[in-house]
């Protein structure tokens, strides 16, 4: 479980998390939604701990994992290198992740070769790979085509494995069907 009370959150005098408060029950599934600078990407950034709030207060004793909105790999690695280093994953299960999402034939391609949306599925494999009891995905279908989008929702539904699932997006569309609870940030 993740309880954030009263949270307030600011950059430079500008107020982005207002009084916030919420409880994230464990395996459960949200989506946060909201335009674009509301603070969808500070609350990840909250409740996961990179950023502390300003006041208030963020209970949790759960593990995360996280894709950026912008992937954080190692750009001269291979795919392969980066998933090993961020999961325990097998390779038979990292061949398998990248087979579901149609990117086999990237398994040994440096990732400096590769384009923006083969990048950020990367990032999702590693998330969900991810020994963690949370997972954060921050706008993860921003990079994607229409195809390669669904190919991601099924991917993250079939890996969520009893985890807390938070999602910040756009697409809420793409996900009304498959039980979010949305969270409009205003």
């Amino acid at each position: 479980m993740i309880k954030l009370s009263n949270v307030y959150k600011s950059y430079n005098d500008h107020l982005v998390i207002n009084d916030f408060s919420y409880q994230f029950n464990e395996s459960e599934r949200y989506l946060l939604t909201g335009e674009s600078g509301i603070g969808k990407t500070t609350l990840l950034n909250l409740i996961c701990g990179i950023i502390e709030s300003d006041q208030g207060t963020i209970d949790s004793s759960e593990t995360f994992s996280y894709s950026f909105q912008f992937p954080r790999l190692f750009e001269y690695y291979d795919v392969l290198s980066n998933i090993l280093t961020f999961t325990k994953a097998s390779e038979e299960v990292i061949s398998e992740a990248l087979k579901q999402l149609n990117m086999l034939e990237c398994l040994h391609q440096r990732v400096c070769d590769l384009s923006g949306g083969q990048k950020q599925r990367i990032n999702i494999i590693i998330a969900m790979l991810a020994h963690s009891d949370c997972v954060l995905l921050d706008e993860p279908f921003a990079s994607l085509d229409e195809d390669n989008r669904q190919l991601v929702v099924d991917f993250i539904l079939s890996h969520q494995n009893n985890r807390t699932l938070i999602i910040s997006s756009h697409q809420k569309k793409i996900l009304s069907e498959y039980g979010f609870k949305e969270i409009c940030l205003q």
